[in-house]
């Protein structure tokens, strides 16, 4: 995985990797935004982590494109921890998949406004920890297909809580396989979205900087 905030500095680090493609996901560019004078880094497909993105296309539950683009920014910290997330994953023959990253203040906004309800959308504000960049959003996937978690994402109601019993034996084995591969690695589950994990430390300020869409 190749972590970096500009097309410059990724191909440098992608020419540096091109003679040895085993140790591709350990290469990291972290580089400052202009946007807010703080430090981001940028999150790549690789082969332990896919980049969904639902809101960079209309399918997500707004039906309407909120993204410029499929990019996955993170606070460095954030990106580390996803990293040995993905490596743990992979490890037990899986792979993580992500749906949502940093997530500009203006686009929760909009959110807020559709869904009204602070379960799921943190009402504007103060922000919500997509917003400092410090939370995602993301399942498994086995040989190209997800696992089934009992809900899908973004089903925002009883069934996507942590806490919902309606579930099989094998959809609950897989909320708990991602909920130990996440909290093993520096998350913290939030009690009603099985898919949402926030960094253990979540002080960072909030953003409403644009995507690159560059790289």
């Amino acid at each position: 995985m190749c972590l970096v905030v500009s097309t410059a500095a990724c191909q440098q680090n992608q020419s540096r990797t091109d003679s040895n493609k085993a140790n591709q996901d350990s290469i990291k560019s972290k580089l400052e935004l202009k946007a807010d004078k703080v430090m981001w880094v940028q999150v790549y497909e690789s082969d332990s982590i896919g980049l969904l993105m639902p809101y960079a296309d209309t399918n997500n539950f707004t039906h309407t494109k909120l993204y410029t683009c499929i990019e996955c920014q993170l606070r460095p910290a954030v990106a580390e921890a996803l990293l040995k997330a993905s490596h743990a994953a992979k490890e037990k023959g899986y792979k993580l998949e992500i749906f949502d990253c940093y997530r500009p203040y203006s686009v929760q906004v909009k959110m807020f406004e559709l869904i009204g309800d602070e379960r799921y959308v943190a009402k504007p504000g103060k922000g919500s920890n997509h917003n400092k960049g410090c939370a995602v959003d993301l399942s498994l996937s086995k040989n190209g297909k997800l696992l089934d978690m009992g809900s899908a994402f973004d089903a925002f109601g009883e069934s996507s809580s942590v806490g919902y019993s309606k579930l099989n034996k094998q959809q609950r084995q897989n909320r708990q396989l991602l909920q130990s591969i996440m909290t093993e690695s520096g998350f913290v589950i939030y009690e009603h979205e099985w898919w949402h994990f926030n960094f253990k430390d979540t002080n960072f300020e909030t953003s409403d900087h644009p995507f690159n869409c560059k790289n």
